[in-house]
This record gives C-alpha cells, structure tokens and sequence, in this order.
C-alpha cells in the first residue's frame, strides 16, 4: 500500500517511480496523504526542468522538496542511528517543517537559515547552535546522495557560548545530602553515586540488572530495618531469612530458651504463662503430646491468673465418658 500510517508521523503516502522512491509524511489525515501523493504523480509526469551542471557529466537535481528530504534523512535515521537520535533530530524536523515544509530545498537560502539562528538564539546560543548542527547534517545527507547540490547553513558561524564551570561536589557535601534525603531518594542517590551512572541510565534499570553478593555481609539491619513489619524479630535476617526469597523462613532453635519474648503475641487468652518449649515444640504448635509439664508450677508461675485445672482441661461430663 502507498497510503499507511506511521506512528510520530501521520499518515505517509511512499511510492516508487522509474526506480526512484517517492515519500513524504505529516499528513493528518488518510485523504489529505493521498491528495499530495496524486499531486506528486502529476508533478512527476511533468518534471520540472531545473538541473545545475557538476563535475563531469554528473547532474544533480535541486529542486527537491524540503518535507522530502527532511522524510528521507529520518528514514536515514531511524535505519542507522540510535533511538535518542532520531527522536531528538524529529523534535527539530517538526519546527524546520511549519517554517519551510512548502519551499524546494534550491528556494532555502543562507539568509533564512541565519534569520532562523537567531531566532533560536533568543532562548540559548547553545540551542541555536544546534539546529545549525541539524540542518548541515541533513542537507550534507542530501549532497552525499546527489538530491541537493548545496547546503544552505554551510559557513555559517556558530554563536559564541560562555562555559560553565561545573559544579563538582565534594565527599562532605554528598554525605550531607545523602543524610538528609528520605529513605527512597537516598537509595536511588547511593545507586547514582555508587555507580557513576546518569539518571537515565539508572530509570531504565530492572531488578534483573540488580545482583547483590551478600557473602560475608553480617549486618542485614543495616539496609533492611524499614523492611520490618511491627513487631517483627529484633535480631538480624539472616537469622530466619535467606538471601533468595524472604518468604522462604527457617528459623534455628537450638540454643534459645527465652521463647515467649518472641511468641507472646501467639499465646491465646488464658493460657499459661509458662515457656512455649514446656508444652510444644519447634516442629509444629499442635503437636503438645509429649509435653512435660509441672502442673503446681503453672499454678504458681502464673498466680496472677489464679489458673485452674479447668484452664488447660475442661471439665468432662461423667455421660460423656462413658459414651
């Protein structure tokens, strides 16, 4: 199909005749592509006879139009260079294009580009500077495939730029930002600072990008203290947790006789108040069957209760136990 939508552009009539490839984009609308693609048919029946002598018996066509070259030169662009490229050099065609889209590339003068530069000086001499880097890119690009026989901003000086001492922060100062940042800036400043990345580079990193060898680091707490849930274990992570996955727990028992200082939020109401290791173990909380228990040392450990032999075994009736 000639007619086709294409995303950043609009709609783009493209054809091909006599060998040559005709193309041209910006159209809003699918009936506004194909009217200039059926005046571009009638132009190419009827061609214009304007050429200028070359070296040799080589000739060169200039009277292409500007939109044409513009659409080949990011076609250019877009096959051969970076992304960030030819998005930025779209971002320039789209103001070359409401200045000049109606003109042939032999109508733009040296005059208008330098009116142009000006202009664009207003905001920066370095943003100035640029487009005059642009525009001979591209009308170099037209020379180079013998489309154009000359480039209007060749010569043109660029406008003086003062530069910028930039400022480098020393340690002292990089520290004290770090300190006064919330915890999610100053995660994403210590990636910057660690790494010597631009923020781009680091916006576009995944957690697939990230590998953290953990070997022969001891002191989980001291980047996962806000992980914590409340009334979470006080004691490091490594303690219970692995470096693969937090939900994979494993907690060592083996030594530890203080359980209620951990478990005292898993106690029901009335029970007692003796250590969980007297009744349970760290296999499973059901599994109570071969507990050892004083029972007279429930009794007074938890005198405040005033615990009963009802608290732990509820009264049974006598025709229950004889069913």
């Amino acid at each position: 199909m000639s007619i086709y939508s294409v995303k950043g552009k609009g709609w783009r009539y493209d054809f091909t005749h006599q060998g040559t490839r005709h193309t041209e984009a910006w159209f809003t609308t699918k009936k506004a592509a194909k009217e200039a693609e059926a005046r571009k048919r009638q132009e190419l029946k009827n061609p214009p006879p304007v050429e200028v002598e070359t070296s040799g018996a080589e000739k060169t066509s200039t009277d292409m139009a500007f939109l044409d070259l513009v659409n080949r030169w990011l076609d250019h662009l877009q096959a051969y260079r970076s992304e960030r490229h030819y998005k930025d050099s779209s971002y320039h065609c789209r103001r070359w294009i409401k200045r000049w889209g109606k003109l042939a590339c032999n109508q733009i003068t040296r005059e208008m580009v330098e009116r142009f530069m000006l202009e664009r000086s207003r905001i920066s001499a370095q943003l100035a500077n640029k487009e005059i880097r642009y525009l001979r890119g591209m009308f170099n690009f037209g020379i180079k495939r013998r489309v154009v026989s000359e480039s209007p901003p060749e010569g043109i000086d660029f406008l003086p730029v003062e530069k910028k001492i930039r400022y480098i922060p020393p340690v002292e100062d990089v520290t004290k930002v770090l300190a006064a940042a919330d915890r999610n800036p100053r995660d994403y400043l210590w990636t910057i600072w660690e790494t010597m990345g631009r923020m781009s580079e680091i916006n576009r990193l995944t957690w697939d990008d990230v590998n953290l060898d953990h070997t022969g680091l001891t002191d989980c707490i001291g980047c996962h203290a806000g992980d914590a849930p409340a009334d979470h274990y006080v004691g490091q992570c490594s303690d219970c947790h692995n470096t693969t996955a937090w939900s994979e727990v494993e907690f060592n028992h083996d030594g530890y006789t203080d359980c209620i200082s951990c478990h005292e939020a898993d106690r029901p109401d009335n029970h007692p108040h003796a250590q969980c290791s007297q009744c349970h173990n760290t296999t499973s909380w059901s599994d109570v069957a071969n507990a050892t228990i004083s029972n007279e040392a429930i009794i007074v450990l938890d005198g405040v209760l005033k615990v009963s032999c009802e608290t732990c075994h509820p009264p049974v009736s006598i025709t229950a136990l004889q069913d």
